[in-house]
């Protein structure tokens, strides 16, 4: 009796691990197949994102109608578009500090990631709060949440961009590397105002521009100062006389 409680027992874990196994193999195709259309999907996100910005934008707001297991999704969701390209593009700003001046964020690539994303997440947070402000929606988490994430196609080309200016000012030179970085501020500006304009007035659409420039570069600094502050009270910062 006792032998055949034991066989019965391993058989049951055994086709537990199996099925684990198969559960871990199914996770691992998806994570490929996913990984594969990045690469398709990433750049064809990318160009519609600065050649057609208000033709995405519009798609952005169609597809909200729709559940996400229906949607034919044509680009990358906002949110991880920005992901694989806001944060790895101050990553690399950040590398390229020295040693001393960059300690302060922390020693290892978890804390600098970390450290990267948050400061990063001020910029469209600060669109997206002023898009509320300025349409009068209330402050609320759907609302929030439905700007910000449009907000993330138009801020990640921005980040890549201040990344490699700050590479080329280290080959050319700050001035070169500035005037190289007009015409894509530019376009931001003008990305911007055309994307709020597709639902309000020109003049509101205006000041939802220039407020959100106000209010990511305070969040921006904030979140930056924050996290400094908290590497100081944990005593991270103490030898470097911060």
């Amino acid at each position: 009796m006792a032998g055949q409680l034991a066989l019965a027992v391993n058989r049951d874990y055994f086709r537990i691990e199996a099925m684990d196994l198969l559960k871990l193999l199914s996770s691992l195709e998806d994570l490929v197949v996913e990984i594969a259309l990045w690469l398709i999907l990433l750049p064809r996100t990318l160009f519609a994102v600065i050649f057609t910005p208000v033709k995405l934008a519009n798609y952005f707001d169609r597809i909200q109608t729709i559940r996400p297991d229906e949607r034919n999704d044509e680009y990358l969701s906002p949110v991880l578009f920005w992901i694989l390209l806001a944060p790895v593009s101050l990553l690399i700003i950040m590398a390229r500090m020295e040693k001393e001046a960059f300690a302060a964020y922390g020693a290892d690539w978890t804390e600098r990631m970390a450290t990267a994303s948050l400061m990063w997440l001020g910029l469209p947070l600060g669109f997206a709060l002023a898009s509320v402000l300025i349409r009068r929606e209330g402050i609320s988490r759907n609302s929030l949440r439905r700007h910000f994430a449009l907000q993330c196609y138009f801020h990640a080309p921005m980040a890549v961009l201040i990344a490699l200016s700050n590479y080329l000012g280290a080959l050319w030179g700050e001035t070169a590397a500035g005037v190289l970085c007009v015409p894509f501020v530019v376009w931001f500006i003008v990305t911007e105002y055309r994307v709020a304009k597709r639902d309000t007035e020109w003049g509101r659409a205006g000041s939802s521009v220039a407020l959100g420039c106000g209010l990511g570069c305070l969040i921006f600094v904030v979140v930056a100062m924050a996290i400094m502050l908290l590497f100081f009270l944990i005593g991270r910062t103490a030898k470097f006389g911060l």
